[in-house]
């Protein structure tokens, strides 16, 4: 986050932790005043995007598997 200010974004930061699906943390928005242009940033280094990359994984795995999964436990 220092870097960030440091290098001239503006930055704004939850006041105190928060709690959202099990995961505790604070995160950070950045943003560079002359573009416009902005970054999300959550404790950890992370963006957030592992969320619905798993949850588009499990989704087309359900497509995928759960027909073959049907058919094979039918047919037993």
């Amino acid at each position: 986050m220092q870097q960030s200010l440091d290098a001239g974004y503006e930055v704004t930061i939850h006041q105190s932790p928060i709690t959202e699906s099990g995961w505790t943390g604070a995160g950070y928005i950045q943003i560079a005043p002359d573009t416009g242009a902005g970054a999300y940033t959550i404790e950890g280094g992370t963006n957030g995007a592992w969320i619905p990359v798993i949850a588009i994984t499990i989704a087309m795995l359900a497509i995928v598997l759960g027909p073959l999964l049907g058919q094979y436990l039918w047919s037993r």
